[in-house]
C-alpha cells in the first residue's frame, strides 16, 4: 500500500509539472506581450505629447537683440579677408504654427582687407521655421546702405539653436551663410551670430 501511495502521488505531483509549467509559461508570455503593448502605447503617447511640446504656437512673438560677424566671418572676393561687425534688433511673429516672419533692422561696419573701412544701417526680412521647439533654419533677404555707396543687396541662410534660461527668455547662437548680388557686392559670407531673446 505505501509503495502504490508513493506512486500515485508521484503520478499526481510529478508527471502533471510540465503541463503546470506550460500554463505558468503561456501566462508569462501573455502578460509579457500586454507589457510590450502598454511600453509601445506608452512611446507612442510620449512622442505625441512631445511633437505636440515642440510646436510655437501661431500668434507667438519673440524680440532679438544679436551680434553677427566679430571677426569671425569670412567672405570670398578676390582672396580677400572681410572684418564684420553687426548690431541688429529683430521681431518675429508666427503665421502659423512654428513659422514666423522676421524683419530687423541695425548697424553694420564692415572693411575689406584692400580697403577703407564703412559703416551704415542694415535692414531685413526673412521666414523662420523650427523644426523642434529650440531649432531653427532661415533664409530672407537683408539690405545694407552706407554713405556715398549704393544699396548692398544679400540673400542670407541661417541656422540656429535657442537656449532657454527661463521659461521666455533665451540664448541664441547661430551659423549663417550670404550671398550679394548687387554690383557694390558680390562676395559669399560666412560667419557666426550670438544673440538674446524673449519669446512672448
Amino acid at each position: 500500500m505505501i509503495f502504490l501511495h508513493k506512486i500515485l502521488w508521484f503520478s499526481k505531483n510529478c508527471l502533471i509539472l510540465p503541463n503546470i509549467y506550460k500554463k505558468i509559461m503561456f501566462k508569462l508570455i501573455k502578460k509579457q506581450k500586454s507589457m510590450k503593448k502598454i511600453l509601445l502605447i506608452t512611446l507612442i503617447a510620449m512622442l505625441s505629447i512631445a511633437t505636440a511640446n515642440a510646436q510655437i504656437a501661431k500668434g507667438t512673438t519673440i524680440s532679438l537683440a544679436r551680434v553677427t560677424g566679430l571677426d569671425f566671418s569670412y567672405a570670398s572676393e578676390e582672396d580677400q579677408h572681410l572684418t564684420q561687425f553687426e548690431l541688429n534688433a529683430a521681431v518675429g511673429y508666427f503665421v502659423i504654427d512654428n513659422l514666423a516672419l522676421v524683419g530687423q533692422v541695425g548697424f553694420a561696419y564692415s572693411k575689406w582687407s584692400d580697403s577703407e573701412s564703412r559703416s551704415g544701417f542694415n535692414f531685413g526680412l526673412g521666414a523662420r521655421y523650427y523644426f523642434v521647439k529650440t531649432a531653427y533654419g532661415q533664409v530672407g533677404y537683408a539690405g545694407q546702405k552706407v554713405k556715398d555707396v549704393d544699396l548692398a543687396n544679400y540673400v542670407g541662410l541661417e541656422i540656429g539653436y535657442d537656449i532657454f534660461i527661463s521659461d521666455n527668455v533665451f540664448l541664441e547662437p547661430a551659423v549663417y551663410y550670404a550671398k550679394g548680388f548687387s554690383d557694390v557686392d558680390k562676395s559669399s559670407t560666412f560667419g557666426l551670430s550670438f544673440g538674446i531673446g524673449i519669446k512672448f
